[in-house]
Parts: structure tokens; sequence; C-alpha cells
């Protein structure tokens, strides 16, 4: 094989490699355009959701200090920030709740229930709260959905210890 066959070779090997990483760039800018984000867009909806996990967990610290009016800024801020974090709207329901802020509590609470259907925390809190206010047909069922998240969370937790002990 001479050098100049070679090189040949080299080049086409070189040029296909450039046209397969433009045909991928292009089918990702493509697939972006039609989902509605960008590549780039993906570093800031991580950005935000790193931003709103602080201001969540700066909001608890708060909550903590019984400084309860800050800790509600902070998780409205946290939600408005990832709106997909609903332990920030169950976080903000419960600051509401210890500033017998009782309707906005409700409509905070609902809102991360309907968000996160199998998320015991805040079904308990919204039970407690139904339970307060007389709705015990309401409280009964928020309770209700608790026990039910927490069966599913056993039986996962079940399989999980059963399948590492079964494999080690």
């Amino acid at each position: 094989m001479s050098i100049g066959s070679s090189l040949r070779n080299v080049s086409r090997t070189a040029v296909a490699s450039t046209l397969l990483r433009g045909a991928i760039k292009t089918a990702l800018l493509c697939a972006a355009f039609f989902v509605g984000t960008t590549p780039w867009s993906f570093a800031a909806d991580a950005a935000a959701r790193q931003q709103a996990a602080t201001l969540n967990n700066v909001g608890t610290s708060l909550m903590g200090q019984q400084l309860l009016q800050k800790a509600e800024e902070k998780f409205d801020a946290a939600y408005k920030a990832d709106p997909t974090l609903s332990l920030a709207e169950t976080n903000k329901g419960i600051a509401l709740l210890y500033l017998q802020k009782l309707p906005e509590a409700k409509a905070a609470l609902e809102h991360s229930a309907q968000q996160a259907p199998n998320d015991p925390h805040t079904w308990y809190v919204l039970g407690l709260l139904y339970r307060s206010q007389n709705q015990l047909q309401d409280g009964i069922k928020a309770f209700q959905r608790v026990a039910l998240a927490l069966e599913r969370h056993s039986v996962h937790m079940r399989i999980s210890f059963d399948y590492n002990v079964l494999c080690r």
C-alpha cells in the first residue's frame, strides 16, 4: 500500500467522521426543536433544579428556626425556580399551616398532592389539615393514601432486600 493510498483512506475516514458528527449534531438540534428544548437549555434546567433544591433547603432551615414567613418565601421561590419540585410546595403548605393560613396551606398541599400523588408526606400533612378542619371523610381518604404509598414503598424495599440477599 502506498503513502498516497493511505492518506486517501485516512482522508476518507476523517471526512466520514466529520460528516457523522455533523449529522448527529443536526439530529440533536432537530429533536430538540420538536421537543421544545435546546441542548444548551439542559444545563440551564440543571442549574434551576439546583437553585430550587438550595432554596428549599434554606427554607427548611428557616422553618426549623421558627422563621416561618421567610421559610414560606424560600419555598415559594424554590417552586418558581423548579415547578416539578413538589417537595417545595409541600414544605410551603407546612409553613402556612404553622402560620395558621389554612386556606393557603390547603391549596399548596392539594396542589403538591396532585403533582406527586404517591408522596406519603404530603398526604399525611393534608390529612392532618383536613382533620383539624373537621373534614373527616377527606382526612380518612388522605390517610388511606399514606397507607397505600407506604405499603407500595415497603413492597419495593422488600423486593430490593430479597434481591440483594439472594444475589450475594
